[in-house]
């Protein structure tokens, strides 16, 4: 089992973080200032989908967030073109000298 702290290392050369909802997210405090994050929210009735800590905690630690919406039946071809979306789009936003394509 890797060490917290190798673990936290690796981090370090991530620049976008995609994860489903959870306290896995919260290794963001690790990437490099500026990175982005995309959280994976799953759609559940009666639940309100624009509050989430770990958009808070982006913030905090000076990164970008956005989310995509999973429902249950997903087509995976489909969401991560939603991802690809939201991350070009921050690109865009941030002037990226040299984007990653999906």
């Amino acid at each position: 089992r890797p060490k917290l702290s190798s673990q936290g290392a690796r981090m370090l050369d991530i620049d976008i973080l995609v994860g489903v909802e959870g306290a896995g997210l919260s290794w963001m405090v690790f990437q490099p200032l500026q990175s982005f994050v995309v959280e994976l929210r799953i759609v559940k009735p009666g639940f309100n989908h624009t509050l989430s800590p770990f958009k808070n905690l982006a913030r905090q630690v000076g990164h970008g967030w956005a989310y995509v919406r999973v429902y249950a039946l997903v087509n995976v071809t489909l969401l991560w073109q939603s991802v690809c979306q939201v991350v070009a789009r921050w690109q865009s936003l941030q002037d990226v000298p040299e984007p990653i394509r999906c």
